[in-house]
C-alpha cells in the first residue's frame, strides 16, 4: 500500500495569517475569525486576541437573538468571566478592548426567562457559581412573570470587579499595560466606578447611561490612572447637581485632554458645564450636544472650543419659532463659535431656531469645507432673504459627499436657489430629501445633476402620482444603492422590471445591496405577492438587494372595513 499523498499546495506562513486575522479585524468580520480560529491551535494564537478585541461585534449580540444566538454569546461572555478566574486555557479578558456591560446586562436579561433555562446552568455552572446571585424570593413576582430571579445589577457589579482586578492584577504581574480601552454600562454607581476606571490604565473612552454618577472624584481617579483617557458619552444627565458635577469632571480631567463629548438625551447640562468644556478647548474635536430648552441661551459659552472637526447640535423641540428673534446677540454668537471652526467637517443642527441665518454665516466661510451637512428643522418657512442667502453659502460647500434636510412643513424644497445650489455639490453620494416637496423640473434638474450619488431619499410636489417615467431619470444614476420614495407612486410592475434591467449596463458592483423603499404607492397599482417576490427575486439574485413598497391606501383593506361594525 502506497503512502499517502500530501497536498502540494504550500502551506502559508504563520505571519500571512498573522495579516489575514488583522485584516478580518479591521473589516470587522466576526465570524470570519471566529471560524479561522477553530482550525488549530497555532491559528487560535493568532485569531483569538484580535477575536475577543471585537468581541462586542458579534452577531449574537444584536437584538431579537435566536437561541443559537444566546447560547454563543453567553459562551463569549462565560469564557470572559471565566479567564477572571484563571479558569481557561487562554486569558480571554486580557485580549478585549470593549467591556459592554450593557450587552452583558441584555445577555442576563434573556438568561432569566425560561426559555433559556438551559444555557442559564451551563452559564453559571462551574467556575461561575459566585457570578449566579439571585433575588430574595419576597421582592419580585417571578414565578408570575416565567422569569428566574437574577440579581441582575448585582451579578454585572460582581463580574466587574472581578475582570478590572484580574486585568489590574496582571498588568502587574506582567509589568505592562493591558489591552481594555473602553468601558460602557447602563448603571455605575460612582463608588464603583472610581474602583473600575483606577485599575484600567489603557482607558481611553468611558459611555454611561446616566452622567450624574461623573463628578470630581471619578475625574481624579481617571487623571491618576488613565492617561490616555480621551472619550466620553452620556445618554442623559439628570439631577439636581448634575451642571455643577459635571463641570467638576471635567476640570478635573488633565487639562485639554478631552477629544470627544457626547450627550444624547435630556439633561441638566449648562452654563458650568459649556464654560467648563472651554478647559478642553484645544484639544476638543468631537462635540454631540442635546440642549434643553434654558441651555440654548448659553451655547455661545462654547465660543473658544474651535478646534471641533465634528458638531452635533440637537436642541429640545419645545423652544418657540420667535426665540431666535428674541435671542438675536445668541444667535450671533452661535454664528460666530462655528464661523470660528476652520477645521469642521461634520455638522448637524436639530431644532435650532435661526438655523438658516447661522449657517449662511458658517457656509460662506472660505475655510470651512464641509463633508457632511445635516438640517433638522421644525418648520422651514423663511423670509426669501435668508433662503437666498442660506442657498448661496450652500452653493460653496462643493466638497459635500452627504447632505440632508428635514422638516415637519417639507416646504423648502420648492425653493429652485435650494436646489440650484445642491446641483453645484457635485461630489454628494447622500442625498436625504425625503421630507422636503420637490417639483416636478427641480427634481429631473437635480436628478441629472446627482448622478454619483449612491443614497437617495425624495418627494414629489405632484397632484397626480409619480409614474414609470421617473424611473429612466432614476437610471441615470449608475452608483444607486438605497433609494427611498416619499411621493405618491404609481410605478407598474414592468416598469419597475424595465428600470431593474437598466442595472446591468452600469460598472459591475454598483448596485451591490441596493435597498428600494417605495413609501406611498396608489392601491390601484397595488402588486400581487407574485410580482413583490419576483421583483425581491431579481434585485436578490443579481445585486444581493431588495424592494418593499407601503401603500397609501390599500383597497383590500378598506373593502374589509365595509363588513366591520
Amino acid at each position: 500500500m502506497s503512502a499517502p499523498k500530501h497536498s502540494s499546495v504550500p502551506a502559508l506562513p504563520q505571519e500571512l495569517w498573522g495579516l489575514v486575522s488583522q485584516e478580518l479585524t479591521t473589516r470587522r468580520d466576526f465570524l470570519s475569525l471566529f471560524n479561522l480560529a477553530r482550525v488549530n491551535r497555532s491559528m487560535a494564537t493568532e485569531a483569538l486576541p484580535l477575536l475577543y478585541s471585537i468581541h462586542e461585534l458579534s452577531p449574537a449580540s444584536s437584538g431579537d437573538m435566536a437561541v443559537l444566538d444566546v447560547r454563543k454569546w453567553a459562551v463569549l461572555w462565560r469564557s470572559i468571566l471565566a479567564s477572571s478566574l484563571r479558569g481557561t486555557l487562554y486569558p480571554y479578558c486580557l485580549w478585549i478592548k470593549s467591556l459592554s456591560l450593557g450587552n452583558l446586562f441584555s445577555l442576563l436579561e434573556d438568561l432569566a426567562r425560561d426559555a433559556y433555562k438551559d444555557i442559564r446552568a451551563l452559564f453559571f455552572s462551574a467556575p461561575l457559581e459566585r457570578f449566579h446571585i439571585r433575588e430574595p424570593t419576597g421582592n419580585n413576582v417571578a414565578t408570575r412573570s416565567r422569569r428566574a430571579w437574577l440579581a441582575i445589577e448585582p451579578i454585572i457589579f460582581e463580574a466587574t470587579d472581578h475582570l478590572t482586578e484580574f486585568i489590574k492584577s496582571a498588568a502587574k504581574e506582567a509589568d505592562k499595560t493591558v489591552g481594555l480601552t473602553s468601558l460602557e454600562g447602563l448603571h455605575m454607581p460612582a463608588a464603583r466606578l472610581l474602583g473600575w476606571v483606577s485599575r484600567l490604565s489603557l482607558l481611553t473612552r468611558l459611555a454611561v447611561r446616566d452622567g450624574s454618577v461623573l463628578n470630581s472624584d471619578v475625574a481624579v481617579a481617571i487623571r491618576e490612572n488613565c492617561p490616555l483617557f480621551r472619550e466620553l458619552m452620556c445618554h442623559y444627565c439628570y439631577g439636581d447637581d448634575v451642571d455643577e458635577d459635571l463641570s467638576g469632571f471635567l476640570r478635573g480631567l488633565v487639562p485639554n485632554s478631552l477629544a470627544s463629548f457626547t450627550i444624547m438625551s435630556q439633561n441638566r447640562a449648562g452654563t458650568s458645564t459649556f464654560m467648563a468644556l472651554g478647559e478642553h478647548s484645544s484639544s476638543l474635536q468631537e462635540l454631540a450636544l442635546y440642549a434643553e430648552d434654558f441651555a440654548a441661551a448659553e451655547l455661545p459659552l462654547l465660543g473658544n472650543c474651535t478646534n471641533l472637526v465634528d458638531v452635533t447640535l440637537d436642541v429640545n423641540p419645545i423652544l418657540s419659532p420667535d426665540w431666535a428673534n428674541n435671542h438675536r446677540q445668541e444667535v450671533r454668537s452661535i454664528a460666530s463659535w462655528l464661523k470660528g471652526c476652520a477645521s469642521l467637517k461634520t455638522l448637524s443642527v436639530t431644532n435650532l431656531p435661526g438655523t438658516l441665518p447661522i449657517l449662511a454665516e458658517v457656509l460662506q466661510v472660505p475655510s470651512i469645507k464641509l463633508t457632511d451637512l445635516e438640517i433638522s428643522v421644525i418648520f422651514s418657512v423663511h423670509s426669501r432673504e435668508e433662503t437666498i442667502a442660506f442657498s448661496k453659502a450652500l452653493a460653496t460647500q462643493t466638497d459635500l459627499t452627504s447632505f440632508g434636510f428635514r422638516s415637519r412643513d417639507g416646504a423648502f424644497g420648492g425653493s429652485s436657489d435650494f436646489v440650484q445650489a445642491l446641483c453645484h455639490c457635485t461630489k454628494l453620494r447622500k442625498l436625504d430629501l425625503t421630507t422636503q416637496m420637490l417639483n416636478v423640473d427641480d427634481f429631473n434638474k437635480l436628478a441629472n445633476a446627482m448622478q454619483d450619488v449612491e443614497w437617495l431619499g425624495f418627494d414629489i410636489d405632484s397632484e397626480e402620482p409619480i409614474g414609470d417615467e421617473y424611473t429612466f431619470v432614476l437610471a441615470a444614476m449608475h452608483q444607486l444603492k438605497v433609494l427611498n420614495v416619499n411621493a405618491t407612486t404609481a410605478f407598474t410592475y414592468q416598469g419597475l422590471l424595465r428600470w431593474f434591467d437598466t442595472f446591468s449596463n452600469h460598472p459591475p458592483r454598483s448596485h451591490q445591496g441596493i435597498s428600494i423603499h417605495i413609501m406611498r404607492q396608489v392601491g390601484t397599482q397595488k402588486f400581487s405577492p407574485t410580482q413583490l417576490r419576483k421583483l425581491n427575486d431579481k434585485l436578490a439574485k443579481q445585486f444581493g438587494g431588495k424592494i418593499d413598497v407601503t401603500l397609501d391606501a390599500d383597497p383590500d383593506e378598506l373593502n374589509e372595513s365595509d363588513f366591520s361594525d
